[in-house]
């Protein structure tokens, strides 16, 4: 399965890389709007997404995917430290988030959750 990593903090995006490599799925690194979009025309099979992504509002793109017919059906996870991931993810129409720092086990639950 292909997961877009959408992080902007290279050594978060390493080790959640080498974990979901470990794990079989191929894994798309986007750290700005532009390579998001770029990786997005690959049609992942989930999205894990940065609240804030080198000065773009996570939320923001998060909301846009799930008015788009080509992606709305694709799971989006958001992440990030904010106490208020929860309810930005759920006010953004994302199917679940994931709060910084999370360990490895809180990873592996979430996407195994949304793919099979």
């Amino acid at each position: 399965m292909t997961i877009l990593l959408a992080e902007d903090d290279e050594s978060i995006a390493a080790v959640v890389t080498i974990v979901l490599s470990e794990s079989g799925h191929e894994v798309l690194v986007a750290s700005d709007k532009k390579s998001f979009h770029d990786n997005l025309l690959k049609i992942p099979q989930l999205i894990l997404l940065d609240l804030s992504l080198n000065g773009t509002k996570g939320d923001v793109l998060a909301g846009e995917l799930k008015k788009d017919p080509l992606y709305a059906d694709i799971p989006l996870i958001m992440v990030s430290a904010n106490n208020d991931t929860k309810k930005i993810a759920e006010k953004c129409g994302a199917d679940g988030f994931l709060l910084k720092p999370f360990d490895l086990d809180e990873l592996d639950l979430i996407v195994s959750k949304y793919l099979p």
